[in-house]
């Protein structure tokens, strides 16, 4: 079950990487980024969570909070300090009504949900998948 929460962070992120081809370009390396590390962390989320590979987890977990919080400083600062500067925002496309940007925030934030349950959720959130249960 870990492992599937860390999978889908990846295909969340994906998502955002493919919407953006089309609305930002710029950023598709950075969600191509984060959906190759949502596939370390769940591979290394898959059993046995022990030892090395929840280290690698738990790393790939603070690398994508890393991200998050830093994408949630230059959100602040472009709606505070740079709001003013600059050339108008041009309008975004939209995908099932929705702005690119919003699948962007939850391709990252989502995502970011996901990876931290699947690398930090106590082992009794787990220990009712079928594989605990096989012997």
């Amino acid at each position: 079950m870990r492992s599937r929460l860390a999978m889908g962070a990846s295909a969340l992120a994906g998502l955002a990487a493919v919407i953006a081809t089309q609305a930002d370009p710029t950023v598709v390396p950075f969600f191509i980024g984060l959906a190759i590390l949502g596939g370390v962390a769940a591979s290394a989320a898959s059993p046995p969570f022990t030892g090395q590979r929840r280290v690698v987890a738990k790393g790939a977990a603070g690398l994508w909070l890393l991200a998050a919080v830093w994408v949630g400083v230059l959100l602040l600062m472009y709606n505070t300090i740079w709001e003013h500067v600059g050339p108008q925002p041009v309008l975004q496309p939209t995908y099932l009504g929705l702005p690119a940007t919003v699948y962007h925030l939850i391709g990252l934030y989502g995502g970011l949900a996901l990876v931290l349950v699947s690398a930090f959720g106590p082992e009794r959130w787990f220990a009712g998948n079928g594989s605990a249960q096989r012997s």
